[in-house]
C-alpha cells in the first residue's frame, strides 16, 4: 500500500508586492494523509510536518554540509539546524494564536 505521499511543486502568490523579501514563486511540500485518529488529526498533522523538517535538517547536515555555504555567510545554519533538530516545535491552541495576534496589533 501507499503509507507515505507527498506532492512537491511550484506554488505562486497571488498578491502584489514590491519588496525583495516578498516570494512570489516557491516550492511546498503537502503530506497527504488518511485514517487520522479523531480528534488528535491536527496533532498527528503538526507531529508529521515537524518531522519532515527534521528530516531535512538531518539530511543536510549528515549528507550535504556543503550546501549549508550557500546560505548567507553571516549565518550559522549548523547551529540553528541542530538546535531545530533537539529541540521539540513549540504547539499553541488557535485561541492562543489569535491572543498572540491580538496582542501584536495593540
Amino acid at each position: 500500500g501507499m503509507s507515505k505521499v507527498y506532492t512537491f511543486g511550484p506554488t505562486f502568490r497571488a498578491e502584489k508586492s514590491h519588496t525583495r523579501r516578498h516570494l512570489s514563486e516557491f516550492y511546498m511540500v503537502e503530506a497527504e494523509t488518511i485514517l487520522l485518529k479523531e480528534n488528535e488529526g491536527l496533532n498527528q498533522i503538526m507531529e508529521l510536518s515537524e518531522d519532515l523538517c527534521k528530516f531535512v535538517f538531518h539530511s543536510l547536515l549528515t549528507k550535504s554540509p556543503e550546501d549549508l555555504n550557500l546560505f548567507h555567510a553571516q549565518q550559522d545554519m549548523k547551529t540553528r539546524f541542530t538546535k531545530c533538530l533537539n529541540t521539540p516545535y513549540k504547539r499553541i491552541t488557535y485561541e492562543e494564536a489569535i491572543e498572540l495576534l491580538q496582542k501584536c496589533s495593540e
